[in-house]
């Protein structure tokens, strides 16, 4: 039997509960005490969902649009995910600078709408941060490496890269039949009223 459990306990107590209960962690997923939800993403950003990692190994262990990872996300968040860059590719990818240090704020070429991945890399592990831009989308992140490790399993390593990956985008008519349902239940709602 597989579960899958979204949570913002450290990664310390969870491997404790794994323990307890006889589980092993999946791979490529740190035991160590730092946890994504250490990092920024909990409590600076409006938009934010949920987080995984860190992640030592594996297709998501380095953000870079190779094979394996949009599928690997989609295990780990569902839905479909769309490669779009990284802060270190040429001209910063989506992003408008290439970040230094352990913190900082980032901002988007353009804002990011609906739900989308970012992922923070440094030293052997990146953390992936899922959020809803909405349908104005988010310009700028505040972003840390307190979620990921250093080498020697301390938080808080200089920052490698970021990356981000897109959900899918509703199309124009998604947003036209909702408004239409939307219309019909005012209607309907309307008739009972005067009836």
């Amino acid at each position: 039997m597989r579960f899958k459990l979204k949570s913002h306990i450290s990664g310390a107590a969870l491997s404790t509960v794994a323990a307890l209960l006889g589980l092993t962690a999946p791979a490529g997923y740190a035991t160590a005490a730092v946890a994504c939800a250490d990092s920024f993403a909990t409590i600076g950003n409006a938009g934010y969902l949920t987080c995984q990692g860190p992640i030592s190994s594996g297709p998501l262990a380095n953000p870079n649009g190779g094979a394996g990872e949009t599928a690997a996300l989609t295990t780990l968040f569902g839905g479909t995910w769309t490669w779009q860059g990284k802060s270190d590719d040429a001209s910063n990818g989506p992003f408008t600078s290439a970040p230094s240090g352990t913190s900082g704020t980032i901002s988007f070429d353009n804002p990011v709408k609906g739900l989308f991945i970012f992922a923070i890399k440094g030293g052997p592990d990146a953390s992936y941060y899922e959020f809803n831009g909405g349908a104005g989308g988010i310009s700028s992140l505040n972003w840390d490496t307190q979620g990921i490790a250093k080498g020697n399993g301390k938080p808080g390593p200089d920052i490698s890269h970021l990356a981000l990956y897109v959900g899918p985008v509703p199309e124009p008519e998604t947003y036209a039949m909702m408004l239409a349902g939307l219309a019909g239940l005012g209607f309907i709602a309307r008739r009972r009223k005067q009836a």
